[in-house]
């Protein structure tokens, strides 16, 4: 089975002019934004290359050997994109990373020519967005979604083409950012790729700021999907092969795809 580390070494010399950028290059970068730059924020703006010479540098693989493993595949992917044609000019800005008893965010933004894509943060180690994802369940907005919220307003004004993505809980932020921002904003956001967040309340759901944006909403759930049908969506909806079970499917690194789309199943 081809994983991302082989995306990156089959599309890796190809650029976004020769291969458009796709669903599989929006979760590679949702992906990335679990990774904390704090240690490097100095250094910021600048492009995928530089800032992975100064991550490297201060994050070693001893350093995250006890960590989650999205964190562990996370920088493993990191290693992998740096150096590529494909990604590694690609500029890193305005990272953010909010974390106290209340809430647990994380955003960065990803600028290249005429688009950016903002990835934000799914939930970490924190026990703060752990209560965050249970809050979800009786409360809009909760403290994360009200940061996505500010965010997206904020890299809005850069006036590019806007894509928006995020895995688990960020996938969720990615849909609230979009949907509560004015009309010239929405119309900004291209695309809104949510890989395996979970849903809104019902009544937020048959909202009409939800359903405004639904055609640029992109649902993305493996097979046996746990954390991805907490409530529900909107938008278009794939089903992707993965090769693991149950609630391991949540793992990006088990999504299958191939010739730059995932694999449905």
């Amino acid at each position: 089975m081809a994983n991302f580390i082989d995306y990156c070494k089959y599309y890796g010399d190809k650029d976004f002019n020769e291969v458009p950028f796709n669903d599989v290059d929006a979760l590679i970068l949702a992906e990335l934004s679990y990774l904390n730059f704090s240690e490097v924020i100095s250094i910021l703006p600048n492009t995928i290359e530089n800032v992975s010479k100064a991550y490297f540098s201060v994050v070693t693989n001893e350093k995250i050997k006890n960590k989650l493993n999205v964190y562990k595949y996370a920088h493993n992917l990191f290693g992998n994109v740096k150096n590529t044609l494909r990604f590694k000019d690609i500029l890193m800005t305005n990272y953010s990373r909010i974390v106290d008893t209340e809430k647990q965010f994380g955003a960065i933004t990803f600028e290249y020519n005429d688009w950016i894509y903002i990835s934000y943060e799914g939930t970490n180690e924190y026990m703060s967005g752990w209560r965050e994802d249970f809050d979800l369940s009786n409360k809009f907005p909760v403290p994360s979604q009200t940061l996505a919220i500010g965010y997206l307003n904020k890299e809005a004004k850069k006036h590019k083409k806007i894509y928006v993505g995020g895995h688990s809980k960020g996938g969720n932020l990615a849909m609230s950012a979009c949907m509560e921002q004015n009309f010239l904003k929405r119309y900004q956001v291209d695309y809104v790729f949510n890989f395996d967040g979970p849903g809104f309340l019902p009544e937020i759901l048959n909202s009409k700021k939800l359903t405004k944006i639904d055609k640029k909403i992109k649902n993305y759930y493996p097979f046996e999907s746990i954390v991805g049908m907490i409530f529900d969506s909107v938008g278009d909806k794939k089903i992707v092969k993965s090769n693991a079970y149950q609630v391991f499917q949540h793992d990006l690194h088990t999504w299958m795809w191939e010739d730059n789309k995932f694999i449905t199943a």
